[in-house]
């Protein structure tokens, strides 16, 4: 049977034990892989996917049509900006605005009669206003129809000469990279956690040492982080699988904690004594602390996240919320220009 100190020169399992080559070389592997997360970063494709329409308040109304779209889009967010010539005023009111949506062949109101926005002092375009998200992408073609109902030249909302309607969703080729990369890094994890069980195959379990143990349970929780259920967060409706994300997330970065409190003790002690009760139980109470609040925020967040993408703290979440997804606005300040798609 090989003793301990065998073992431990045959693993290369403490950090002291190794030359000076081998730890060039894993500094090297390190890099190497810092490299290789940063130039798949780097080649990432673009985000989001736009699709808008424009309407003046001289014409009568206009469809914003979605075509070919999948659950690989993830969501859709639609929101209506308007535009004022006067940018000396400033207004905060309700404008008449009807809009409906057609999914799978069912037309319903997104927002009846008005909505209310904010146009500040200053500029030609008001805030962006939330009409309607989708969480999921249920259906392939998605139509929304808008006019401004009693806006007119002689009413209250006279300033208001037009209005852009633009819907942003996540592309195909983004998901598809995304799936890619995750997948791509739990492949390599389970190869690696082959590689590792195979080195200690030929040493019985109770000759193992702790911090075998913890480095197999760091590659097991590794591939819990890059969850094999990740690609239902594209086919099944619902909060489930963003929670199981969640989870998955939050209980490997409390491994990670408590995986270097032990290999920092372990290495401060002068005497190698792991009881469960005086080694092992303080950390896993202070690793719990802050597994459960890790989890309850975060399921939170991913869950608010997926029935509200834009939504954010305060009262003018709508805008705030909207502005964030549509930061990338080419619209001119003076006046609307077509987008991506127009359908009229």
């Amino acid at each position: 049977m090989p003793a301990e100190g065998a073992i431990e020169s045959t693993l290369k399992i403490r950090l002291e034990l190794l030359t000076q080559t081998e730890q060039r070389r894993a500094l090297y592997l390190f890099g190497a892989a810092i490299f290789v997360v940063l130039f798949f970063a780097a080649v990432a494709p673009e985000t989001f996917q736009e699709y808008g329409a424009s309407l003046a308040v001289s014409d009568n109304s206009t469809t914003l049509r979605m075509t070919s779209l999948s659950a690989r889009n993830q969501f859709i967010v639609t929101a209506v900006r308007f535009f004022k010539y006067d940018t000396t005023i400033g207004i905060t009111q309700d404008i008449p605005f009807n809009s409906t949506v057609t999914l799978g062949g069912q037309v319903g109101p997104l927002k009846s009669s008005s909505v209310r926005v904010t146009c500040p002092i200053g500029s030609a375009a008001c805030d962006w206003t939330v009409l309607d998200v989708q969480p999921f992408v249920k259906d392939g073609t998605y139509a929304y129809k808008m006019d401004l109902g009693n806006t007119s030249p002689t009413s209250s909302c006279s300033i208001i000469t037009s209005a852009t309607i633009r819907s942003v969703t996540v592309r195909n080729e983004f998901t598809d990279y995304e799936l890619g990369f995750r997948y791509g890094f739990l492949s390599v994890t389970i190869i690696l956690l082959a590689l590792w069980l195979k080195q200690l195959r030929v040493i019985p379990w109770r000759r193992w040492m702790p911090e075998h143990k913890w480095v197999l349970l760091l590659l097991c929780m590794l591939v819990v982080f890059n969850n094999p259920f990740f690609a239902l967060n594209f086919t099944e409706d619902g909060w489930l699988f963003v929670f199981v994300d969640a989870l998955f997330q939050t209980s490997f970065m409390a491994y990670v904690l408590l995986f270097w409190l032990l290999i920092l003790d372990s290495v401060a002690s002068p005497v190698r004594r792991f009881e469960f009760g005086s080694f092992y139980l303080p950390k896993i109470l202070l690793v719990m602390v802050f597994w459960f609040n890790a989890v309850a925020f975060l399921s939170w967040e991913r869950v608010q996240e997926f029935y509200h993408p834009v939504d954010v703290p305060g009262d003018k979440q709508n805008e705030e919320g909207a502005s964030m997804l549509m930061q990338k606005d080419r619209v001119k300040e003076n006046t609307p220009t077509t987008l991506d798609r127009v359908m009229s």
